[in-house]
């Protein structure tokens, strides 16, 4: 499923009108995805033919993260979309909607969800790459309320500790 509040799209079409050109560009904001979720904005450039589309140099863009998008859109399949792939960038991978990080450096794994416009959930714990096991008593659970773009009213449990409070962003 596929929802934006806005979309712009510019496609051009040259040669034969049996098996036609098409070169083109998709742009939508503020969209919906349904494997992906909620997303910012998506940026899409197609090249190929009537039967046939090339995606190169596409982008969706979510919160701090960026995605890639790349693949064919094959008219003669059954489900046009199977060779689109989403790959992410900075080491976040997108599973059902929900982002899934890991540390670069550290062990900690974060697992992120929107649930709708205003509510988000986060998940965290820590792995020991030995066992592949996750360390006990270090989970956190988070439920983030957006009350504006800089301001949120946050939950946060952890084993034996509880927060409760109002986070003001302030960018530089």
């Amino acid at each position: 499923i596929f929802a934006a509040r806005q979309i712009k799209a510019d496609f051009r079409l040259s040669g034969p009108l049996a098996n036609p050109e098409v070169k083109g560009r998709f742009e939508s904001k503020n969209g919906f995805l349904t494997k992906l979720g909620n997303y910012d904005s998506m940026n899409v450039n197609l090249n190929g033919n009537a039967k046939f589309l090339t995606i190169h140099e596409s982008r969706i863009y979510r919160g701090k993260g960026s995605f890639t998008v790349d693949g064919e859109i094959n008219f003669e399949k059954k489900n046009i979309f199977e060779d689109i792939k989403v790959t992410a960038k900075s080491g976040i991978l997108v599973w059902s909607g929900w982002e899934v990080s890991r540390e670069k450096a550290g062990h900690e794994v974060r697992l992120g969800r929107d649930i709708g416009e205003d509510f988000r959930i986060n998940f965290k714990t820590y792995l020991d790459e030995k066992t592949n096991s996750y360390h006990t008593g270090e989970h956190e659970v988070e439920l983030e309320y957006m009350l504006s773009n800089e301001k949120s009213f946050k939950m946060r449990m952890k084993e034996d500790e509880n927060f409760l409070g109002l986070e003001h962003k302030i960018k530089f």
